[in-house]
């Protein structure tokens, strides 16, 4: 059963062979005998209009629209890009119609596009925490707070008071007193952060 959604999608790939995408031989001929059949039964109109606007998702939903209604009454014409939709799924794959997509539009496709399906291709965002578990949120408040404070604690005994030491000048070694103490204690915010992030890593994965 084919998706005509699906097809104008990949006229959609298609196009974007003339912005320097490379596919090899095999590939471009399923893309040219793809879009014979489609002119064939719609008009060169229709194949004109996507290669304008690879990104154009109105255009596409309006032309896999239209090869649904034609495969509807046409059992050749559904039957030989059924086989062309099954060969582009194995080669080039759907997830790369959203790339195109995204590339060339400032919005992503929305649920109702192609024929009602959403094919999307999404990497998630290292830096959201949002999903976390509340213990590993709670380890990252935590752990950033320790670490901060050793921080804090470190700076302090550096760059130290020059006042608090009798005859003291900005040429005496500052006073480790509260050096160590305080990377230490920045040294265990870290491995509690180390902590947070390797139990979301985890907690993602199930």
């Amino acid at each position: 059963m084919i998706d005509g959604g699906v097809l104008a999608g990949y006229l959609a790939v298609a196009a974007t062979r003339a912005a320097g995408r490379v596919f090899d031989k095999t590939v471009d001929g399923l893309f040219d005998r793809l879009a014979q059949h489609v002119a064939q039964r719609l008009g060169w109109h229709a194949i004109d209009s996507i290669n304008a606007n690879p990104g154009d998702v109105q255009q596409q939903r309006q032309v896999g629209q239209s090869i649904d209604a034609v495969a509807r009454v046409d059992s050749q014409f559904a039957a030989e890009l059924s086989r062309l939709q099954d060969r582009l799924d194995r080669q080039v794959g759907r997830q790369l119609i959203n790339v195109v997509n995204a590339q060339t539009s400032v919005q992503a496709f929305g649920g109702d596009a192609y024929g009602g399906h959403h094919y999307e291709l999404t990497a998630p965002d290292p830096t959201d925490y949002s999903k976390a578990p509340a213990w590993v949120k709670v380890l990252i408040v935590v752990g950033t707070v320790i670490a901060l404070a050793g921080f804090g604690m470190a700076f302090i005994g550096i760059v130290g008071f020059i006042g608090s030491v009798p005859d003291a000048s900005a040429t005496d070694p500052p006073d480790f007193g509260n050096v160590l103490p305080g990377f230490g204690l920045f040294f265990v915010g870290v491995v509690v952060l180390v902590v947070a992030g390797i139990g979301r890593a985890l907690s993602r994965r199930r």
